[in-house]
């Protein structure tokens, strides 16, 4: 059974689909490649098929989600993306739509996540074992989940639609993949990735774009109050840690999102920029359907809350996190991205922005030093009116207050 894509032209849509199945009552997910013709393979496990599917192109298009996918041959449309549209949007609610070199300049931000060979617009990124060991790039993957998200938080292209959020920014990034696996992430590792970042580099922000469950991270070998005592030793160095909250529409906020000591991250899209049939546009209906789950009609701008993500009690914020563009050099791809593993390194480096500016910061240390980035952190954010469970204290934004 296919699926098969084409542009408004009728040209096929090159890219890959990526299946959802409910498996005794948990996410399963599995991605299949399309052909050169549009066609993409319907999956299935055990001969189930898939409850959703997310076609993600490779060619400057929104993405398209499919509820039940199944054989159809009406071909599904993607639509074509422009730079404007697709590039900007999320760049200007948070004031970042002007190139800015030396943003968040003389602060480091640790990044918790899949290692990669840095180069090019990342070759400053610095990649460590959570030992402290720096790690050879010829024995590294040239992309990873940790590679997009090390380009929101400072990437240093040339043009603004190739720059991160915090370009001037140091970037230390330590690998938390399993031993065997460079793909799959070992949760057991972030404790101890904590504390390289905070003890051996001191930085002033820890990212961490991933998470899991308590019961999860205790099965694994690992108690989950060792993740939980990092944190609070970061807090005590005055470090401020974000973390996405998860992109499960039943599930409240993972650990370590959820945490006391974490700012927990949720994802947010804005009305009007994204056709309706895309993923994004469907994205803000369904966010009408659920209470507080889009702005008000009166409001300036309409935001909503991406319902497929996350939300509950330890969202804390939300970041832009859909409709997130990404050019690759190779075959100029131009492939859109989603999800709060976007969302929260977007807000961790609008913070950064910020605490480069505030004079202040520096003359503050320990505890103090948490306290005070934290505050500035929630002055920062504006209120979209959404419901508190999906907003937090809401979006974090560089247009207004100290941090102009």
């Amino acid at each position: 059974m296919q699926l098969i894509c084409v542009d408004e032209l009728g040209r096929p849509v090159k890219g890959a689909a990526e299946y959802h199945f409910v498996i005794d009552g948990e996410d399963t997910r599995t991605s299949l490649f399309g052909d050169d013709y549009g066609c993409f393979e319907i999956a299935s496990i055990s001969g189930m098929l898939p409850n959703y599917a997310l076609i993600r192109s490779f060619q400057g298009h929104w993405n398209l989600g499919i509820t039940n996918p199944r054989e159809d041959k009406k071909p599904h449309l993607l639509n074509s993306i422009t730079v404007p549209d697709a590039f900007l949007w999320w760049r200007k609610v948070i004031g970042r739509d002007t190139s800015e070199p030396k943003a968040g300049m003389g602060v480091r931000i640790g990044v918790i996540d899949l290692a990669f060979a840095p180069s090019g617009t990342l070759g400053h990124v610095q990649v460590f074992d959570v030992d402290g060991n720096r790690l050879d790039p010829s024995s590294l993957p040239t992309a990873s989940h940790g590679h997009r998200v090390c380009r929101f938080v400072g990437e240093r292209g040339q043009e603004i639609w190739q720059e991160g959020v915090a370009t001037g920014s140091e970037i230390i990034l330590v690998d938390v993949s399993e031993d065997d696996d460079p793909t799959q992430w070992d949760y057991t590792k972030i404790g101890a990735a904590i504390l390289t970042l905070v003890k051996h580099h001191q930085v002033d922000i820890v990212n961490i774009s991933g998470g899991a469950y308590r019961k999860s991270i205790d099965d694994a070998g690992t108690p989950y109050d060792v993740i939980e005592d990092k944190v609070q030793y970061a807090a005590s160095k005055g470090v401020v840690v974000f973390a996405a909250v998860g992109n499960h529409s039943n599930k409240r906020p993972a650990s370590p999102a959820c945490l006391p000591d974490v700012v927990g991250v949720g994802a947010v899209g804005l009305d009007g920029v994204a056709p309706e049939n895309s993923r994004f546009g469907k994205s803000r209906l369904a966010a009408e359907d659920e209470e507080g789950g889009i702005s008000p009609p009166d409001s300036p701008e309409r935001y909503f809350h991406c319902v497929s993500t996350c939300s509950g009690e330890g969202l804390d914020a939300v970041g832009p996190g859909i409709g997130l563009f990404l050019q690759f050099e190779e075959g100029d791809a131009v492939i859109e991205y989603e999800g709060t593993s976007f969302a929260s390194p977007i807000a961790a480096a609008v913070l950064a922005c910020a605490l480069a500016k505030d004079r202040a910061y520096r003359h503050v240390f320990g505890v103090a030093r948490w306290l005070y980035a934290t505050d500035l952190f929630r002055n920062l954010c504006i209120d979209l009116g959404l419901h508190p469970l999906r907003q937090g204290c809401g979006l974090p934004t560089l247009k207004g207050g100290d941090a102009v």
